[in-house]
């Protein structure tokens, strides 16, 4: 693992949340212990590791690597095209770009890929490699030829991003390898050529490195791959605008989406909309589906619905195998008197920028990838490399993971479907079974109370909010309870006033709404007045509120400032018995993802694909007009300034995790200016809000401008509440769906334990839903409103590679090239020229470049010391 950035290593900075003094922690009565039985739910103190590729210069020094994209394309290939080519020429390897997939290979359309040929990559949807169908690949004399034109370049290593068809391809190439060379060996020795004879001589060994690109998600041992989640976006959005429509006629849509064999984008896709019927291949209906979905849709529109969304997977069949199409089930509804329409969604999921989820996890498979490939003890295999359910970048067996794949799709044809879903993961069974919960238009009749339930926002509002609520609304009520809105957030629980039944047709449109329709402000109630009187009165109101309401649990979906609310609540909670017996779970909702007991919260994936699109935008407008950007984005951490400069794309990051210093400022001011006098025309700095009082937005600005000797111009542009603005993004709702079904899960598992109050926070660690007491809450909060440990950091080390304009960071390599990420692409004819360029010639230039730069940084720089800004 890199060089940990995790702030448990700056101990001087971190300090926890403010405690009571201990002669008051003394003189108080302790809180009641968590219940044996409860403990037994909550999270371990074990440590969360996350694997980070090393970066090790000069450590494929002397390899040859060729990347290739095949089969279809899908969203965030380019990012990962990318983020290979570089972290592999950091490390002294040689990489081709294979044009057009296996032909490309078979017709020898190997290129030398250079540092500034994957610039302007990350936005863009597809794949600049190209793909295409390849039949003589699918022999063996073609796959000779391949080999060859491989051994002449010299590759040794091949990266194949593609789906199980493609990485099969490629497994087979590297078991016959031995085969063509010792034919290639033959060849040349014939035809008396020297290179392809050394080459076969010495790359005898292949290694095959794969990562799947399929927006289907099918690969069995990933948990997500390359552009399914772009893809379940284009579904979601598709729906959402549907439903407008739809509510206008009092119609109903038959959507049907991609996926083969795989129902993985029509279930999400069904959870985060609120579909009101499903059909995948996993769980093929039964023979009288055509009765059962009719009395479902008449019944949503005796309840007072106006319009229905069915949503149907391609591969979805019945019981007996026999398919499922959508004119079927639109001639259905017909003979129900129900008005439909078909909407097929097709090749528009595959297309368009990739969304932020698929840039960074294609950039993380991309860094890994490399690692692999050049690991000594990784020579003559064939791995594949994924996002595990663990939320880790493994590297598995390729063969194993395809044999698994492929064993799927005959378990649904032999309708062994409960094999076939244990294969597509235990997140997929989950939310199949939350969706089958809470799908139906009315609530299942309950004839005993399990009890009232409170449900509140607190603290900044977060998007994926209300898709939280629904989905505990519906849980609750199928559970047996009674959920209860705690409107206005800590006024409305303190004044009590504020108490409403929710019912389940009241939550039915709330999937895909943003904001807090429940409302929710800033702040800690216990703030509002420094004497103790003040915070025992403000407890007793809660206490009333709880007792006349008679709630049995309450759940907070919130940020920051709720969670403290409640650990406030936690410490007192004992003088009142209203609030003695309580429990309360915390379910995380938060742009800036800054929460302990959670790897991501609810809203953060909205709030980056936000800065995502913006900066986007920006750069088009940049690039127009030589400026460079310095783009102020919100968070109390730096995982969206981090995570967005992945995103994007861009030249330089500020976080207040990492404290600006003179030395690396002048550096960027350097690196920044010097793309300009090359190749570039644009450059983005991002700089979370938090990150330094003195080096302001403003400020930083003003100092590249100086620094530029107009050059380039500079402008800022602060993107603010935009952030927590939208619609919740398929992947916060899913996020909240699980959590909250988790949550009442929890209830239901302590219910005989509601006469002891415990407090917890619902969160998602390594992939898996934990619970945290707030005793470990508090232990990992700091002042600086973030846990003391934070996951993403560990990546800072594969960021910095990426945003540098050249191979080296002082730009002395012969391969590299001085443009950047976001530039327009020069002339090939100019790159090779710049490449070609003597190295003494590049060095004086630089030398030279340097010295002009470094007077004009230091004239800049007094400005600092003088405190005039």
């Amino acid at each position: 693992m890199s060089e940990s950035h995790s702030e448990s290593s700056q101990s001087s900075k971190v300090e926890p949340v403010a405690t009571a003094p201990p002669a008051a922690a003394a003189a108080a009565s302790s809180p009641p212990s968590t219940p044996a039985a409860v403990s037994s739910l909550l999270s371990d103190d074990a440590e969360y590791r996350y694997a980070v590729p090393e970066v090790r210069v000069d450590a494929g020094v002397g390899r040859s690597l060729a990347v290739m994209t095949s089969g279809g394309d899908a969203q965030g290939m380019n990012a990962a095209v990318r983020a290979v080519v570089r972290m592999a020429m950091a490390q002294g390897v040689t990489v081709y770009g294979v044009e057009g997939g296996y032909s490309g290979l078979v017709f020898d359309r190997l290129r030398l890929l250079k540092w500034a040929d994957v610039g302007g990559v990350l936005q863009k949807g597809g794949t600049f490699l190209g793909t295409t169908r390849c039949q003589e690949f699918r022999t063996k004399e073609g796959r000779f030829q391949a080999a060859v034109n491989m051994l002449k370049a010299g590759v040794d290593t091949l990266v194949v991003i593609g789906g199980d068809g493609s990485l099969t391809g490629a497994h087979i190439l590297k078991t016959e390898w031995n085969d063509h060379v010792q034919a290639a060996i033959g060849m040349a020795t014939k035809n008396k050529d020297q290179v392809l004879l050394r080459a076969a001589t010495t790359k005898n060994v292949l290694t095959v490195v794969g990562m799947v690109g399929s927006i289907d998600n099918d690969f069995t041992g990933a948990e997500m791959t390359i552009g399914a989640d772009t893809a379940l976006t284009r579904i979601v959005d598709s729906v959402d605008c549907l439903a407008s429509t739809a509510d206008s006629h009092r119609r109903d849509f038959i959507v049907e989406v991609m996926g083969r064999n795989c129902g993985w984008l029509a279930l999400m896709g069904a959870c985060a909309t609120g579909a009101d019927w499903l059909f995948i291949p996993e769980f093929p209906v039964p023979d009288d589906w055509k009765q059962q979905l009719c009395g479902t849709l008449t019944g949503s529109y005796k309840v007072g619905r106006t319009y229905n969304i069915v949503i149907l997977a391609e591969g979805a069949r019945d019981r007996s195998g026999k398919p499922v199409t959508s004119t079927m089930v639109k001639d259905a509804l017909a003979e129900a008197g129900l008005d439909s329409r078909i909407t097929i969604l097709g090749h528009v999921q595959r297309g368009g920028s990739p969304r932020a989820f698929d840039r960074i996890m294609s950039t993380m498979l991309g860094a890994k990838a490399v690692e692999v490939a050049i690991d000594p003890e990784n020579r003559n295999k064939s791995l594949v490399v994924v996002l595990t359910e663990n939320n880790t970048i493994e590297a598995l067996s390729l063969t194993e993971c395809v044999r698994r794949t492929q064993n799927v799709a005959k378990l649904i044809e032999d309708h062994k479907y409960d094999e076939a879903v244990k294969e597509r993961g235990a997140v997929f069974e989950e939310l199949w079974q939350f969706y089958m919960r809470t799908h139906l238009p009315t609530a299942p009749k309950q004839t005993v109370s399990r009890g009232r339930i409170g449900i509140m926002h607190a603290g900044a509002v977060s998007p994926g909010m209300n898709t939280a609520v629904r989905a505990l609304t519906r849980s609750l009520l199928e559970r047996g309870y009674e959920p209860m809105a705690i409107n206005s957030g800590l006024d409305g629980l303190v004044c009590g006033e504020r108490l409403t039944p929710l019912t389940w047709t009241d939550v039915a449109n709330w999937s895909y709404l943003g904001g807090a329709l429940l409302s929710t402000r800033r702040g800690v109630a216990f703030e509002q007045g420094s004497q103790s009187v003040t915070r025992a009165a403000i407890l007793e109101c809660i206490a009333n509120t709880v007792a006349s309401a008679k709630l049995k649990g309450m759940v907070v979906v919130g940020g920051w400032d709720g969670y403290l609310a409640m650990l406030q609540l936690n410490k007192r909670r004992h003088k009142f018995p209203a609030l003695a017996k309580l429990p309360i779970i915390l379910v995380p909702a938060s742009i800036s993802n800054n929460l302990p007991g959670t790897d991501f919260s609810v809203g953060s994936d909205t709030a980056l694909n936000a800065i995502v699109s913006s900066v986007d935008k920006i750069k088009q407008s940049a690039m127009a007009t030589r400026r460079c950007f310095v783009v102020e984005v919100m968070g109390s951490c730096g995982y969206l300034a981090r995570f967005g400069g992945i995103a994007t794309g861009a030249e330089k990051c500020y976080l207040d995790e990492n404290p600006i210093d003179l030395v690396s400022l002048n550096q960027d001011l350097y690196e920044v200016s010097r793309g300009f006098e090359s190749y570039r025309k644009m450059a983005v700095v991002l700089r979370s809000e938090r990150s330094n009082k003195v080096f302001s937005t403003k400020f930083l600005a003003e100092l590249y401008a100086d620094y530029s000797q107009g050059a380039y111009d500079v402008r800022t542009a602060q993107l603010g509440h935009l952030q927590q603005g939208g619609s919740p993004s398929p992947m916060d709702r899913i996020l909240a769906i699980r959590l909250c079904q988790s949550v009442v899960d929890f209830f239901d598992k302590v219910q005989s334990q509601f006469e002891t109050g415990v407090l917890v926070c619902c969160g998602v660690r390594e992939g898996k839903v934990v619970f945290t007491p707030a005793e470990k809450m508090e232990t990992s909060m700091t002042r600086h409103r973030r846990p003391i440990d934070q996951w993403w950091m560990h990546w800072g080390t594969i960021a910095e590679v990426l945003e540098r304009s050249s191979p080296r960071p002082d730009g002395d390599d012969d391969q590299s090239s001085t443009s950047s990420d976001a530039a327009e692409q020069a002339p090939t004819s100019a790159c090779c020229s710049k490449a070609n360029a003597s190295s003494a010639a590049r060095k004086g230039a630089i030398a030279n470049l340097t010295g002009s730069r470094l007077k004009r940084s230091v004239s800049a720089l007094t400005i600092l010391a003088k405190g005039d800004h």
